[in-house]
C-alpha cells in the first residue's frame, strides 16, 4: 500500500496525500482571494448604487439610469420613488459573496489538515502476494 502513497517525481519520493493537500490549499487561497474581492466589489457597487439613488429624488430619467443600474449589477428592482436600498436588498446582494468567502475559509483548513495528516497512515489492505529478491 506505501506504493500507492508515493509517488517519485524528479527523483524524490512525494506523498499523493501531501500533495492533494497543498493542492486544495492552494486552490482555496485562491478561491478566498478571489470571493473577497467580489465581496469589496459589491460593496462597491452597493455604495454607487445608494448613491445615485439618493441624488434621482424626483428627476425621472435619471432614477430609471440608476434603476436600470441596479438591475445590471444584481438583478434588483428599486421601486419607483425609492431613494435608497433597503435592508433586504442589501442582505441579497452581501450573503453571496460572504457565504462564498467562509465557504472557501472552511475548504482552506479542510486542505491543511489533509495536508498535515500522518504520513504513517494505516490502511487497512490485505496483501495477496509477496514478491521475492
Amino acid at each position: 500500500m506505501q506504493g500507492l502513497m508515493n509517488v517519485r517525481v524528479g527523483g524524490q519520493q512525494i506523498q499523493l496525500i501531501k500533495l492533494m493537500g497543498a493542492f486544495i490549499v492552494f486552490a482555496a487561497i485562491l478561491m478566498f482571494f478571489m470571493a473577497a474581492a467580489e465581496m469589496f466589489e459589491a460593496w462597491g457597487n452597493i455604495k454607487t448604487i445608494d448613491g445615485c439613488l439618493n441624488i434621482a429624488k424626483g428627476d425621472d430619467v435619471f432614477f430609471k439610469e440608476c434603476k436600470t443600474m441596479a438591475f445590471e449589477a444584481f438583478g434588483l428592482f428599486v421601486k419607483p420613488e425609492q431613494a435608497a436600498l433597503n435592508g433586504k436588498q442589501l442582505y441579497i446582494v452581501l450573503i453571496k459573496p460572504v457565504a462564498a468567502l467562509f465557504i472557501w475559509i472552511a475548504i482552506l483548513i479542510l486542505g491543511f489538515v489533509i495536508y498535515n495528516l500522518p504520513s504513517k497512515m494505516m490502511v487497512p489492505a490485505k496483501k495477496d502476494f509477496k514478491l521475492k529478491k
